[in-house]
């Protein structure tokens, strides 16, 4: 369970490969909790790294029908990103960003789908609103997305200011 518990915190540190290797190895003991294999399919198909060949494919069949618990919502976000239903990936996201602990991470996780689907304003919405609610764990990386955003809408001050940000705290994220 201590190694389970590692998987949750490794995702929610975006540390993907350190990540893998804790639910990989679980996965090979028969360990891995049922909530999170749908976090394991995620990593693996997100960061492309190796699937075990007894894990099935992602489906519909791993969706909860009437979600209500931060992990439900979670892992049909996670599994509607894998099958490209990113309207749906975004709301479930969403949905779980408001009932998380961690809520900067998940409304990062929010705007990464939404560039993925090329949905700009549904990305800037998201990075904005973690900026706000959560600036503690605003990032560098959270800044220059932020920055590119507004420099694509032609908001040259607000690009200004997030680009200072950002470069503000890459060495805290560096050292």
């Amino acid at each position: 369970s201590t190694m389970n518990l590692c998987v949750e915190a490794l995702l929610e540190m975006n540390d993907y490969k350190e990540c893998h290797k804790y639910a990989i190895y679980n996965h090979e003991q028969g360990q891995l909790a049922p909530e999170l294999y749908p976090v394991f399919k995620w990593i693996c198909y997100y960061d492309y790294l190796p699937k075990p060949d007894d894990l099935a494919p992602a489906s519909e069949d791993d969706l909860v029908k009437n979600p209500t618990t931060f992990i439900e919502f979670r892992n049909n976000g996670l599994i509607h990103w894998i099958l490209n239903n990113f309207d749906a990936a975004i709301g479930n996201l969403s949905q779980a960003a408001h009932m998380a602990n961690n809520k900067a991470f998940y409304l990062k996780m929010v705007a990464s789908c939404a560039e993925d689907s090329f949905d700009n304003a549904e990305a800037l919405s998201a990075y904005k609103t973690a900026k706000e609610q959560a600036p503690e764990a605003s990032d560098y990386k959270t800044f220059f997305k932020l920055y590119n955003f507004y420099n694509e809408e032609n908001e040259p001050k607000k690009a200004l200011e997030t680009l200072q940000h950002s470069i503000q705290s890459y060495p805290d994220y560096t050292f």
